[in-house]
């Protein structure tokens, strides 16, 4: 299947000190941080 492929790496979301009291937290900074990369007609 031909297509086009763009592959973001993001910079590593911190963990250090997070607490799993904080995962609402880090699922929230996780999906912003995917959102950031998307294409405007993805968003």
């Amino acid at each position: 299947y031909p297509g086009k492929l763009e592959l973001t790496i993001h910079q590593p979301i911190p963990t250090k000190g997070l607490q799993k009291e904080d995962i609402a937290i880090l699922m929230d900074q996780t999906k912003e941080t995917i959102h950031s990369a998307l294409w405007e007609k993805y968003k």
